[in-house]
């Protein structure tokens, strides 16, 4: 039928849905292709959605994956070049027992850098700025603890 159709809850078909699974679910106003079972009554599945001219993808290039959310305003961009961005307008958190990061050359710039917990360096260490520590601090020469204020 022509125009907004509203049917019965139908499953819907993902890419992955084994043990690991990539998953969305169609928003209302959404335009999705459907596919009925041929039993006679109203069952099949949704196979995906689908662009149309008031919902065109957004900055898309050949090679480049992307999935952006509803407000367009985070996103993740795999681009063809092997790069990678990540753009999220408010917190990330990554939950895990372990993270290892290798690389060439790392930048971090923020505002402000906290961390909590205990750092193990291996390497040389740089300083351009003033640094503040507290407790005691060990290095070549032995212990040392500040003088009581």
């Amino acid at each position: 039928p022509k125009g907004p159709y509203t049917g019965p809850d139908m499953q819907m078909l993902f890419p992955a849905a084994g043990k690991w699974r990539i998953f969305f679910i169609p928003q209302k106003g959404d335009h999705v292709a459907s596919m009925r079972l041929p039993n006679g009554n109203e069952q099949g599945f949704i196979l995906g959605t689908y662009y149309s001219e008031s919902n065109m993808p957004v900055d898309g290039a050949e090679g480049v994956y992307q999935i952006i959310s509803a407000d367009g305003e985070n996103r993740i961009r795999l681009n063809a070049d092997g790069t990678m961005e990540i753009e999220f307008k408010d917190s990330i958190n990554i939950k895990s027992p372990n993270i290892a990061i290798e690389t060439g050359n790392m930048s971090i710039k923020a505002e402000s850098f906290n961390l909590d917990g205990s750092m193990n360096i291996t390497g040389n260490i740089s300083n351009d700025g003033d640094m503040t520590t507290g407790g005691k601090h060990t290095d070549g020469v032995g212990e040392h603890v500040p003088p009581m204020a």
